[in-house]
């Protein structure tokens, strides 16, 4: 590991580590995230609120529409789904966390897990890795979409 990263922090009790799925990750993302039409590492980019914990969600456990609706039920701003695989987030040097049974009911998001940044303390090293998720991203879900 690099002078920018430090040990992976321990799951809590209930999280579990995904790494040998075919599961696709999903991500709502927000309209700003695209720069003249072509999705930007905002898009996988945590914020300051985010604590390093980006959310997403588990293709086995909600498809692309209902996250979606999930999502945009909130007042939250999508332009549609996005979708990356588990392989794609190991290449990234990241790890994928699902986190589903530790929702509290009221923030509930079905299959939520999160991307985790956390051991990246350098806002550049955290972009390296978004920009290479946003890269593979493909849209699976648009508002605009007959599915």
């Amino acid at each position: 590991m690099s002078e920018d990263t430090q040990e992976w922090p321990d799951l809590d009790p209930g999280e579990e580590d995904i790494t040998n799925s075919s599961d696709a990750c999903f991500r709502n993302v927000n309209p700003k995230f695209f720069v003249n039409g072509v999705l930007s590492s905002a898009a996988f980019m945590p914020t300051q609120n985010d604590d390093g914990e980006l959310s997403t969600a588990r293709s086995s456990k909600v498809n692309p529409r209902q996250h979606y609706e999930e999502f945009t039920r909130r007042g939250l701003a999508s332009s549609g789904v996005y979708s990356v695989t588990t392989d794609d987030i190991q290449e990234a040097d990241l790890r994928w966390i699902d986190n589903d049974s530790l929702q509290e009911d009221s923030l509930r998001m079905t299959g939520h897990a999160y991307i985790d940044y956390r051991i990246y303390s350098s806002k550049g090293a955290r972009k390296k890795r978004a920009r290479l998720l946003a890269h593979k991203a493909t849209r699976v879900y648009s508002p605009d979409s007959t599915e």
